[in-house]
């Protein structure tokens, strides 16, 4: 891919603002599987793009940045694909009788809803209904949360 660097290094941004603990040098050598010196580089450039990147202190003898929660919102846009099937997988929990994974999604799905943005169909395509019924999700279904925070439905043959 073209922009794989320039996407690597966004994801970094973004992973560097979820992180509580911050993501050491090695982090970011295992989670974009590069080396030392190369994790070194997009540590740097994150650090010169995003200023209010900070060292986070720990007892530990790891160095380890983060960005302050909030730092990126205006960077991060979400579809209304994206809310669909984030509905969709709350149907199918509740479904499943999750109930405490379903409240815990629909939390999330509020203060995404909540935080003032409009959803955007990227699509041109209407907006699919929100439950994995209505989506015709058959029961073979699986909702996968990848490393990155995204979900991806797999459907069974």
């Amino acid at each position: 891919m073209r922009y794989e660097k320039a996407d690597n290094l966004l994801q970094l941004a973004f992973d560097m603002q979820a992180s509580r603990t911050g993501l050491s040098l090695q982090d970011i050598q295992q989670r974009y599987e590069v080396g030392r010196r190369t994790a070194m580089r997009m540590r740097d450039a994150i650090m010169r793009n995003f200023p209010h990147t900070e060292e986070v202190v720990t007892s530990e003898k790891v160095k380890r940045w983060r960005i302050p929660p909030g730092r990126l919102n205006r960077l991060i846009d979400f579809s209304a694909e994206e809310f669909a099937d984030l509905e969709a997988a709350i149907a199918m929990l509740k479904r499943d009788n999750l109930p405490d994974q379903a409240n815990s999604l629909r939390r999330f799905s509020n203060k995404r809803g909540s935080s003032g943005r409009q959803a955007r169909n990227t699509r041109g395509l209407p907006v699919p209904a929100t439950t994995g019924s209505a989506m015709g999700c058959p029961s073979s279904c699986k909702w996968i949360i990848n490393g990155r925070g995204s979900i991806s439905l797999l459907i069974g043959q």
